[in-house]
């Protein structure tokens, strides 16, 4: 069996589920994940609604 080293602690952990992250700017973007919030709008005619802007772009 191999022994694995155990993850490095990450220090900003979100209040509302299991997640942490290294950043504190990563946590506060998560955290807006858990508003319902969907304020990006498609454009392209759809009508889909998005909680990042970074999944809008993707879309």
């Amino acid at each position: 069996n191999e022994q694995y080293p155990a993850s490095p602690q990450r220090p900003f952990s979100c209040d509302m589920c299991a997640l942490s992250f290294n950043r504190q700017h990563d946590l506060k973007r998560h955290r807006d994940t858990h508003s319902g919030e969907k304020p990006y709008l498609c454009n392209g005619g759809c009508g889909k609604t998005f909680t990042r802007k970074d999944a809008l772009k993707r879309h």
